[in-house]
């Protein structure tokens, strides 16, 4: 019996770790009361993990994100479809036709195996019989979900989604939290890791937040207290223990790094052509007369446009978007946008414009007094009251919201403008200047953590961003964190050696230990 027994353990030893990757896109409704790791086993090691998110992209941008561990500039998946420049039409996007590489690309680069069932925007990856299944339909059993898994598991990576967003279109057939709860833990059961070499990561995304949780022996060594959008291809090899290459994005959770002692880079605002379409060809054959490629360039656009704005701002390469897209389509929110991107780019011609066109097209829309506030130096009370009541700021988009919050804000109203920008930088909606206007509000409303939270990454890197990492800095003191203060201020007096007021702030900290 003992033979057996050390025959089993070397076996163990020596076998190939394996990870199994759910990605699970759920209304926060239905996930009330689904409480995922006892779903798996009490037994089982596991690390619950908020995620940072830089910004709230669209679900497939995102899931595109979370898949290839880089933000939709770099990957340009924006649609399921793609438009073939060779026979200039839509068609489905293959596994290869991306920016950047998916994790499976990763892994296979190493010369493991893998397997991949149902991820969106990825067609040509997909097993048909557990499409079928997951579906969630009345035919389906646990049973047979389970089975048609089984063939899956012997890879040395599974991803698996499951959007139970969906239901019938004719909304006849609507996931219930029983329906939810019954699917999710089948394949809970069936993933769950049955030896040391085994793990399961589990990632959660809503509208308003994601969260990972990893499950198996590797899971008790975890130390980080959050992960990034952007940390899940490096954390697979990792548990895969597969070598890390320097063009892998994001960094592994088990590496153990606080997020407040990091140089994490924050992305820089120069330009950068997505690489996963070519919608420049797609835009050209609309010009020319192509109407089947109309809709797909318009909501690639679009969605560029949304994600590209909240992850670094607005530039020169949004307000061509916008401009496009209100050739092409020009709805109230499509001129809306078009106004703001003019605004922030500097652009009086087109800004005027596009205020013009909401006049005389979309007379008394909200788009059209939130532009005409936009327009005006120092709007009044009054001005800000009419917009509130045109709309109120809850039931706005985010872009008419931090539109709003601008002139708030212009008018002396700072409570009312902290009010709504503390929603749009909690989901991720917030611009990069969202969350540093966020910031010196709370730091002028003596609430110094909260502004530290409200930063996000802003401020961590001094080569880049010095004048923003000195006022970091002063909010880590406010927070009485005097060690990462000084630590951020030497590292802007080293790459900016003549700054005088990091000089100053750095010198008004008591000495530490290591000087």
């Amino acid at each position: 019996m003992s033979n057996v027994h050390d025959e089993n353990h070397m076996t163990e030893a020596n076998a190939q770790p394996r990870v199994r990757l759910l990605l699970l896109m759920m209304p926060e409704p239905l996930l009330r009361g689904m409480d995922i790791a006892t779903m798996v086993s009490t037994e089982i090691p596991h690390a619950s993990l908020p995620i940072r998110m830089h910004a709230n992209y669209p679900i497939l941008p995102r899931i595109a994100s979370i898949g290839t561990g880089t933000p939709p500039i770099r990957h340009g998946m924006h649609t399921r479809m793609r438009f073939d420049p060779e026979t200039g039409t839509i068609r489905p996007r293959r596994s290869d036709e991306t920016g950047r590489p998916w994790i499976w690309d990763l892994v296979r680069r190493n010369g493991r195996t893998t397997s991949t069932i149902d991820w969106p925007l990825v067609n040509d990856e997909r097993d048909p019989s557990c499409v079928k299944l997951l579906k969630l339909n009345d035919e389906a059993s646990p049973t047979d979900l389970s089975e048609a898994l089984e063939s899956h598991l012997q890879t040395d990576l599974v991803t698996l989604a499951m959007n139970l967003h969906l239901q019938g279109p004719d909304q006849s057939h609507r996931i219930t939290p029983e329906i939810a709860r019954q699917a999710v833990g089948t394949v809970l059961e069936r993933l769950a890791p049955r030896a040391d070499h085994e793990h399961l990561l589990v990632y959660i995304t809503t509208r308003t937040f994601d969260h990972l949780l990893v499950f198996g022996r590797r899971a008790d060594s975890i130390t980080s207290k959050s992960a990034s959008q952007h940390d899940l291809p490096a954390s697979v090899l990792d548990l895969l223990e597969i070598p890390k290459t320097a063009d892998v994005p994001g960094r592994s959770v088990l590496d153990g790094m606080d997020h407040d002692e990091s140089m994490a880079d924050w992305p820089s605002l120069a330009p950068e052509a997505a690489q996963g379409d070519p919608i420049d060809a797609a835009v050209e054959s609309v010009q020319d007369g192509n109407d089947e490629a109309r809709r797909h360039v318009v909501n690639w656009l679009t969605s560029a446009w949304i994600c590209n704005a909240r992850y670094r701002g607005i530039t020169a390469t949004e307000l061509r978007y916008a401009e496009l897209v209100c050739e092409l389509r020009g709805d109230a929110q499509d001129l809306f946008r078009l106004a703001v991107s003019a605004d922030l780019v500097g652009d009086h011609k087109i800004f005027t414009s596009a205020c013009e066109r909401l006049r005389s097209e979309h007379p008394d829309s909200i788009h059209d007094r939130l532009a005409t506030t936009l327009a005006t130096a120092q709007p009044t009370q009054e001005q800000i009251r009419s917009v509130v009541d045109a709309n109120p700021p809850d039931d706005m988009l985010p872009l008419q919201r931090r539109t709003w919050c601008d002139a708030a804000i212009r008018a002396g109203t700072k409570e009312r403008a902290l009010e709504q920008l503390a929603p749009l930088v909690s989901h991720g909606e917030g611009l990069p200047k969202d969350r540093l206007q966020l910031a010196e509000l709370l730091m002028s409303d003596q609430n110094p953590r909260k502004a530290l939270h409200a930063l996000g990454l802003i401020g961590t890197n001094p080569v880049r961003q010095p004048r923003l990492a000195v006022f970091r800095a002063r909010i880590l003191l406010a927070c009485d964190m005097q060690d990462a203060a000084r630590k951020l201020l030497k590292a802007v007096l080293d790459a900016t050696p003549m700054d005088s007021e990091a000089e100053t702030l750095l010198g008004s900290i008591a000495p530490g230990n290591g000087d």
